[in-house]
């Protein structure tokens, strides 16, 4: 009886850093506006999460509470380390969201816009200077990209003079008829245009309906010099990126470095449409994405290079350093920040000669996540790469538990990576099935084929590209000799990629996969997997020492 109430104990103390993401998360909704407007737009996700907070506490109290309560300090323990964490970050979540929500309700461009609503004297005319934020995309002819704005100058009958404001304050830009107008991320620019508010027709690159934009035409937008040193920290970061990417273009076929900047650089906006179609629908888009596998390639470089130093610390902080530089290199990405924090804890544990768990780590970097950018929640690829960690964590090895030694038996290490390839495939996308439904209306059958195929291709593909990036930035030319070795395997991977892609029946279209359906799928399946373990007698070894 005593360890059952301990068994019950542990179960629910060894998951306190979930309700604590449970409640943290909950704060954030509430806080930018209580909606989770993304993926639930009619759904009030709050009394989801408190709901099933609430029933896992009942169902593990109640359980002791017949047992006789043997197992000591049960509800203390409860209530220090599960309810009141989880109280005071959605307290915290909730003031986070609403002073970011707040700030972007003080911008001082929505400010102008309303001003020059209500005065009808204004012409609207505004010359904005400032630093192109992230890589521009054209969008139904339109150049579309963020800009970090430093400087505002109006004009007009009702200001009488030329007015500067000081903006430091982000706004999207629309440039028109930007044919043969170059802007790339980093660029400091002066543009001379109007605000706009956008309606539901004029959406996209995240940009959402009644979002202030401003319109220029491609003749008012110029190139002008910036001398801060914050700037200049910008500019070295292009010259690298320019550098990389030249040298792509140099040295391979177009959509072969279009997919080469996309895998090493992350800007995906340089590959061609039917490229990323084809990747889609054989189920292989995620390659696309930097993430685990990415940065696992570049630190086994790095312990490669530093393996005979005796000094431990200098390799920790080599990788430390390289992790910082690489996601500044690259922007603010989801995939690629998660996969940095969780390598970050990892290699802590290392040094720490300690044990660890990939759930609570996964755990951490969540929190850790969603509070330097609470709006990652609104992000689709911040849910896909933090499911499809999930799903390595907790559904592979159930998988693995089911297939027992059938993967070491048939085949040696041939067959044991060829399962575990199959293994990997299938959790993933059993997590992220209901993400593909939802959001993009089809999910491929031909996945697990085609990452059978592909990645035995795509491994050396990656590992040529990223020993070739370090080596373009000393000496370009040997780095290019280097990438010209990649082009036999990135012709297999497009051949492979655009065969399994044209089948249509490999693939499952949904007109209108709901809210409901999001939800009952994984109530099923995670009912389903909980029977599973407990079938296979595979309870989780993670636990928490009080």
């Amino acid at each position: 009886m005593k360890y059952k109430n301990r068994r019950i104990l542990t179960v629910v103390s060894s998951e306190y850093l979930l309700f604590w993401a449970m409640g943290l998360t909950a704060g954030i909704y509430t806080g930018s506006g209580g909606i989770l407007s993304a993926i639930f737009p009619d759904v009030n996700i709050i009394l989801i999460i408190v709901f099933l907070f609430a029933v896992e506490i009942l169902i593990a109290a109640g359980a002791v509470y017949r047992q006789g309560d043997t197992c000591p300090h049960f509800k203390t323990r409860l209530l220090i380390f599960v309810i009141i964490p989880f109280l005071i970050l959605f307290f915290t979540g909730d003031m986070v969201a609403a002073s970011y929500k707040s700030g972007e309700d003080s911008s001082i461009f929505l400010k102008i816009y309303d001003y020059e609503k209500r005065d009808n004297e204004l012409t609207g005319n505004m010359t904005i200077e400032g630093r192109v934020s992230n890589h521009p995309r054209l969008n139904y002819g339109k150049l579309v990209f963020l800009l970090a704005a430093d400087k505002v100058y109006i004009s007009g009958p009702g200001v009488g003079r030329e007015r500067f404001l000081k903006a430091d304050d982000f706004i999207n830009v629309k440039i028109s008829g930007p044919e043969g107008l170059s802007i790339s991320r980093d660029d400091y620019l002066s543009l001379n245009g109007v605000l706009k508010k956008t309606d539901s027709r004029d959406t996209g690159n995240n940009i959402k309906s009644g979002d202030i934009v401003f319109e220029a035409d491609y003749k008012n937008a110029h190139k002008i010099n910036c001398y801060s040193l914050s700037y200049k920290l910008f500019s070295l970061r292009s010259r690298v990126y320019e550098c990389i990417k030249n040298a792509f273009y140099s040295y391979l076929k177009i959509e072969n470095a279009c997919i080469a900047e996309a895998l090493i650089l992350g800007n995906r906006n340089n590959v061609p449409d039917y490229i990323t179609d084809s990747f889609k629908r054989c189920g292989l888009f995620h390659l696309f994405a930097i993430s685990g596998l990415h940065l696992s390639f570049f630190l086994s470089l790095i312990f490669l290079i530093f393996k005979r130093t005796e000094k431990s610390i200098f390799l920790f902080w080599s990788v430390i350093i390289f992790l910082a530089v690489y996601n500044f290199l690259i922007g603010e990405k989801a995939s690629t920040l998660r996969a940095s924090v969780m390598a970050v804890f990892i290699l802590l544990a290392g040094r720490a000669g300690r044990e660890f768990s990939y759930r609570i780590i996964l755990y951490i970097t969540y929190i850790i996540l969603i509070i330097y950018n609470p709006f990652f929640i609104y992000n689709t690829g911040f849910w896909m790469t933090f499911i499809s960690m999930a799903a390595l964590v907790f559904i592979y090895p159930v998988i693995l538990g089911m297939a027992g030694n059938f993967p070491v038996q048939r085949g040696g290490r041939a067959g044991l990576f060829l399962m575990k390839t199959i293994f990997i495939t299938i959790s993933i996308q059993a997590a992220l099935f209901p993400v593909l439904a939802y959001f993009f209306g089809e999910v491929p059958l031909a996945a697990v084929i085609a990452n059978v195929f592909v990645l035995p291709a795509f491994y050396p593909f990656l590992f040529i590209l990223m020993v070739s990036s370090l080596v373009i930035i000393i000496w370009p030319p040997l780095g290019g000799i280097i990438l010209r070795a990649g082009n036999i395997f990135i012709l297999y991977i497009l051949k492979t990629a655009g065969f399994l892609g044209r089948f249509d029946y490999l693939i499952i279209n949904f007109e209108n996969f709901g809210k409901i359906n999001f939800i009952t799928y994984y109530l099923v399946f995670i009912a389903v997997l909980i029977l599973i373990r407990k079938v296979l007698g595979r309870a989780d070894t993670g636990k928490w020492e009080f």
